[in-house]
């Protein structure tokens, strides 16, 4: 898990996140992206949503939401943000942007966009650590 991308949760894994922490909210996408999953009231460790999350949050689960079934957001905001996160590890580790692009199925530009992106945000940060220190 990320903690630096939990931004990019949207509310439903927010709300889940607040039951089942953010890691389970983000493992339940993972295992029942986009559908409805119905939570029994109690769970026994070899129910799928012990093995998928751990006893503790399936527990959780449970007492809040036992018996009704809740539907589990794609997360694809946060799997868009992971995957941007690893395409730029990759591109300054060497990797080419026309790799990428091909690899990830983007346009080379958008990895361009990436990069820009985070150049400017990091210089944002310079910035603002700069002017605190007056």
């Amino acid at each position: 898990m990320r903690p630096e991308l939990a931004k990019h949760l949207s509310p439903k894994q927010l709300e889940l996140a607040e039951i089942i922490g953010v890691e389970g909210a983000i493992l339940l996408s993972e295992h029942w992206p986009g559908v409805r999953l119905p939570v029994p009231h109690n769970v026994r460790a070899d129910h799928p949503i012990v093995l998928a999350i751990g006893m503790k949050r399936a527990e959780a689960l449970c007492e809040h939401y036992g018996g009704e079934p809740v539907t589990v957001p794609r997360g694809a905001a946060y799997l868009r943000a992971l995957r941007n996160a690893e395409m730029l590890r990759r591109y300054h580790e060497g990797a080419s942007a026309r790799a990428l692009a091909l690899e990830y199925g983007l346009h080379e530009n958008h990895i361009y966009a990436l990069v820009a992106r985070q150049t400017a945000e990091q210089q944002g940060d310079l910035f603002h650590q700069e002017g605190s220190a007056s």
